[in-house]
């Protein structure tokens, strides 16, 4: 609970709050009343669920004592504290009173509850219930226009589908509630025109930077890749020549080994060759001349 006014020093503060609170438990504490557990909501300025108990109109002198617990809260507290207690004027809450309080379970239908005191926090003022017994039979119901819904009863079946309801609804609350706030933070921080324009700004840099050095990129190639054709073509020019002297040579290399192959071979198989007759032998004489 927040500073009640400037004026006041913390003692004064404390003791303010004491008094209030002494004041409120002395209006409630210890009263038996007949309620009805009917949900379990979403308080946004908390950011916590509470069980909704709803007060039938027959519990009118606990309504009135609520209804000057109220006033006297609303004008003590300051303007940011969540009271857990409200009535059909306020916006967004059930059309009868209620009171917004924590439970140990979820206790659906009608039971008898009392109250055990009031809870004095940072930024909530709630009240302490004990549930002290479930009502078998039903009660007698005020108007559809009064409250939201009938008195449930307390039959297994019933108990199991209000359980599936309000956990159905407890997780549509928190979706629809965690999606508004996400779509209002995201169009109130993210989404604004400030950055709208940076982003533009930005991809306009990202876009010409992309296209230099594109630029700047095909220019390098084209010049890499004409010196390279040009230095390519110059060594081509100055190594045929040792190159079609490596080719002769290793030519005349394998062709002489072959050559050398073909004339062991014929040596090694081929045919002798023909025997050597005296020359001598043959000789014709010659024919001497006289003179």
């Amino acid at each position: 609970m927040a500073v009640v006014g400037s004026a006041f020093g913390f003692e004064d503060y404390k003791y303010v709050n004491k008094n209030l609170q002494n004041f409120v438990e002395q209006m409630l504490k210890g009263r038996l009343f007949m309620g009805i557990y009917t949900e379990q909501r979403y308080v946004l300025p908390l950011n916590s669920y509470r069980h909704v108990v709803s007060i039938p109109s027959t519990e009118k002198e606990l309504i009135e004592d609520l209804s000057v617990v109220l006033r006297k809260l609303q004008k003590s507290c300051p303007s940011d504290t969540w009271i857990g207690i409200t009535t059909s004027e306020v916006v967004g809450a059930p059309s009868h009173h209620c009171v917004w309080v924590e439970l140990p379970q979820n206790v659906f239908g009608s039971y008898w509850f009392k109250i055990r005191g009031v809870n004095f926090t940072k930024n909530e003022v709630s009240l302490k219930l004990k549930t002290v017994r479930i009502i078998e039979s039903t009660i007698t119901n005020p108007p559809r226009s009064e409250l939201e819904s009938p008195v449930k009863t307390s039959t297994s079946e019933e108990l199991s589908w209000n359980s599936f309801h309000d956990n159905l609804n407890k997780s549509l609350n928190t979706i629809k509630i965690s999606f508004l706030q996400n779509s209002d933070i995201f169009f109130k921080e993210v989404a604004t025109f400030s950055n709208f324009v940076n982003i533009m700004k930005f991809l306009a840099v990202l876009l010409i930077t992309v296209a230099t050095c594109s630029v700047n990129l095909s220019k390098f190639l084209c010049d890499f890749l004409l010196k390279l054709i040009h230095e390519l073509s110059h060594f081509l020019q100055v190594s045929t020549p040792i190159l079609i002297t490596i080719i002769n040579t290793l030519g005349k290399i394998v062709g002489g080994f072959y050559l050398l192959i073909a004339m062991m071979w014929r040596d090694f198989w081929g045919t002798p060759p023909p025997p050597r007759t005296n020359q001598y032998l043959y000789r014709k004489p010659l024919a001497l001349s006289y003179r």
